[in-house]
């Protein structure tokens, strides 16, 4: 019997502090949003919330990561939370004095969200530091974890909470999760700050930022092995993106809104068995190949929910999408944590993450216009593909969205195919892990760690 995970006591820690800290953002970003749909009865308005939390993170992240790298990464998450916090109290206090317009919604939305976008390179960096390289897979199953609940609690305490405690009582749990998460992080020691590492360049110099970015591209761009990887990642970020804009349209063509609940709801909880079973396994020992057999899962799973207007077959083909993007991402990040030398790992990982995250909203922009002006036309009755794929997949409202979806997985099937033609990803462990600059102290690592580090195996 092994553990469960291989971390140390600070991981936990730290995991659990950003955990109810990510649930109560995503609290706070649903309920702004239901409440500004209601209040315009607009579906635009309601889309600029929702890009408002999103967009800055994809634009910003390159910028954040010579800023984790140059500073202690406890400050660094703590200014994180505090600065988000700060948006929230100034939501709150508008909300109150009757004051809070659809505007300062997506104004303080977005200063939040960049706040936010310093959480991704500084998480995914003191998790190299922390955790043991043999147990990387099984700390970034467990964070994904905490993604997982973020996305399915959240939308659920607000359904729940929303008639009885209104939008300010959502802001006020959101502004008690940062402030937890302020003293976890506050009590909690991390990796001493090297000064000697990662301190080239002045803070005063205006183009900084932008050189730290042009410095993790050219990490990657170097090594062809971690481009192919990111484009992979970059890949599945748009199908996720186009599957979160389409499966509401998609469901209602022939289902209740119950109904759709419903199957989002099991999506929901893929995520979590996909969270839950690489935290327990840890994942190939070959993560490369990890990621790309559960990508053509993925790709299988598109295919099942594109078949029929039949809500089992779409909720199966939900549950097995969300089920492998957990498996995907803790692989893809355990390559990216033992690889890159520690001194520009913020660096790196926030290029990682602004290349794989600006496919979200480009997917964002095309579902729409793809759904509704060509694939949609092309199922109904009489349509260009009616004749032809109709008999495979049905024909009449929203079967132009399942076309979409079996576009996507034979798309992700072509992927998987040439990356695995690449000797580079094939080669990409092959390099000798990086070692870790500040170790954590012995007492942090009881006998149990390396036990659970020990016994991963493929």
């Amino acid at each position: 019997m092994t553990e469960p995970v291989g971390h140390s006591r600070r991981f936990l820690l730290l995991w659990v502090a950003q955990t109810v800290s990510l649930v109560g953002s995503h609290l706070t970003a649903f309920g702004l949003g239901v409440w500004v749909y209601q209040s315009t009865q607009s579906t635009m308005m309601y889309s600029l919330v929702a890009l408002a939390n999103l967009a800055p993170r994809v634009l910003f992240a390159p910028l954040m990561g010579g800023f984790v790298d140059r500073r202690d990464l406890r400050s660094v998450l703590i200014a994180g939370h505090v600065g988000a916090g700060v948006c929230s109290v100034a939501i709150a206090l508008l909300f109150f004095t009757g004051r809070l317009e659809v505007a300062a919604i997506i104004g303080l939305l977005t200063l939040a969200a960049v706040f936010n976008a310093i959480h991704l390179p500084a998480f995914s960096k003191a998790t190299a530091l922390l955790v043991p390289p043999e147990g990387l897979g099984k700390a970034n199953g467990l964070t994904q974890l905490g993604v997982a609940l973020g996305y399915l609690v959240a939308p659920l305490m607000a359904g729940m909470l929303m008639p009885h405690i209104g939008v300010l009582g959502i802001l006020l749990i959101d502004l008690t999760t940062f402030v937890f998460a302020v003293a976890v992080l506050g009590g909690l020691r991390l990796i001493p700050f090297d000064t000697s590492v990662g301190t080239q360049g002045h803070a005063s110099d205006p183009l900084l930022f932008l050189r730290d970015a042009a410095e993790g591209w050219r990490y990657i761009r170097a090594r062809r092995g971690l481009l192919v990887l990111l484009l992979l990642i970059t890949a599945m970020s748009f199908n996720l993106g186009m599957i979160q804009l389409l499966i509401t349209p998609l469901m209602l063509s022939f289902a209740s809104v119950p109904v759709l609940s419903l199957v989002l709801f099991t999506g929901g909880m893929g995520m979590v068995v996909g969270s839950v079973a690489m935290m327990s396994w840890g994942g190939p020992r070959r993560r490369a190949q990890g990621v790309l057999g559960f990508l053509l899962l993925q790709g299988v799973f598109l295919l099942v929910g594109s078949l029929r207007p039949l809500a089992p077959l779409v909720a199966a083909g939900a549950f097995g999408v969300l089920l492998t993007v957990p498996l995907i991402t803790a692989c893809d990040q355990s390559i990216w944590q033992r690889l890159i030398p520690t001194e520009i790992h913020g660096r790196v990982m926030a290029v990682h993450s602004a290349v794989s995250g600006a496919s979200v909203p480009v997917a964002y922009l095309l579902a729409g216009p793809l759904a509704d002006r060509v694939f949609e036309p092309w199922m109904m009755p009489g349509g260009l593909l009616a004749g032809s794929v109709g008999p495979l997949i049905g024909v009449g409202q929203g079967r132009g969205i399942g076309l979409i979806f079996a576009v996507l997985g034979f798309a992700t099937f072509l992927f998987v195919a040439l990356a695995a033609l690449s000797s580079s990803l094939r080669r990409v462990e092959d390099a000798p892990a990086v070692p870790v600059a500040s170790a954590p102290p012995a007492e942090d690592n009881p006998p149990a760690l390396a036990k659970a580090a020990g016994s991963e195996r493929s």
